[in-house]
């Protein structure tokens, strides 16, 4: 057992880490609305008629914070009151749903390391045209597909 040092130790750093990754989500849906501003802006300045585009831009930034949300938030709003239940060392019903649904939080976080790659192989023509100038879209693509061509008529 922990002493009352060390379970108030543990629930500060349950609440440091909350505050951070409440304050990285608020950074990155800061800076991806100045990117999609940004794209916005160059849109208009180009006198682009393209609402299309505008849309898709629009889409992709919102996938990226989705994806983002979807896989951290859980666990960070499942990890507080577990780790009440657990400082207080109150193991009852309540706790052991807290600690499947935190362990599954946990797993989905750690989803988000395969999301990012391929969200930004989906979402990104240049990651995907670099890829393919690498022959790495090549080995997998059948009869012309994955090409730079392909890539551009998109």
């Amino acid at each position: 057992m922990k002493s009352q040092a060390g379970k108030d130790f543990h629930k500060a750093l349950v609440w440091a880490f909350n505050l951070i990754f409440w304050i990285i989500l608020v950074l990155i849906g800061f800076f991806y609305t100045c990117i999609a501003r940004t794209v916005v802006q160059s849109h208009r300045n180009s006198r682009s008629t393209n609402t299309k585009g505008k849309h898709k831009t629009q889409a992709k930034v919102f996938i990226v914070l989705a994806v983002f949300l979807v896989c951290f938030a859980p666990y960070h709003i499942i990890r507080i009151p577990y780790t009440q239940l657990q400082v207080k060392n109150q193991h009852n019903c309540t706790w052991e749903i807290l600690k499947v649904a935190k362990d599954f939080s946990l797993w989905l976080s750690t989803t988000n390391i395969c999301l990012d790659p391929l969200i930004y192989f989906l979402l990104c023509k240049s990651f995907r045209k670099k890829l393919s100038d690498l022959g790495i879209l090549k080995r997998f693509s059948s009869s012309g597909s994955g090409t730079d061509e392909d890539l551009s008529n998109e």
